[in-house]
């Protein structure tokens, strides 16, 4: 239940002071903001300088949650929305190539059709193709033009030193 739970809030209106946070952490949830950019402000706002933001957002990805499913983000425009509320992006990665997502998906698709008698069937054509995406996109064949995923790490800047601060 919620009584393990420290705070309940939107992305959009979050119930603590600036600079309250050294680190935020969103996975797959980019996605389903209707209005990502002032989730982003919000999520700089309670973060201290210094503080890290990691973010994971979809590129490829089959409809799911709906009807709130929004959007799919490029690298540019996972760049674009974070230095947009101020953040250094210090790492963007695709988290797999085309071969894991193209897998994936027509796992999640083939999951349909798990059923009595032939669930092991099922189960070991998704284990087997996510083997053989995972195997592919670990040599030569890896596209990250193709990724289902994006790792965002990004910081809230440190401000510059005043020289009447000195190095103190």
């Amino acid at each position: 239940g919620l009584d393990a739970v420290d705070v309940v809030a939107t992305a959009y209106a979050i119930p603590a002071a600036e600079a309250s946070f050294d680190s935020i952490l969103s996975t797959a949830v980019l996605e389903h903001l209707e209005d990502p950019a002032p989730a982003l402000a919000e999520a700089y706002r309670v973060l201290r300088a210094g503080g890290r933001a990691i973010y994971t957002a979809p590129l490829f990805w089959h409809l799911h949650e709906e009807p709130r499913d929004f959007f799919r983000y490029t690298r540019h425009g996972l760049m674009h929305l974070f230095e947009g509320a101020g953040f250094e992006v210090i790492e963007l990665k695709a988290l797999s190539g085309v071969w894991t997502m193209v897998t994936a998906e027509i796992g999640y698709y083939v999951q349909r059709f798990r059923r009595r008698p032939f669930r092991w069937v099922v189960d070991a054509a998704v284990a087997t193709g996510n083997f053989i995406g995972d195997r592919l996109d670990r040599g030569r064949a890896r596209d990250e033009r193709f990724t289902w995923m994006y790792l965002v790490v990004a910081q809230k800047p440190v401000p510059a030193r005043t020289p009447e601060e000195g190095d103190a």
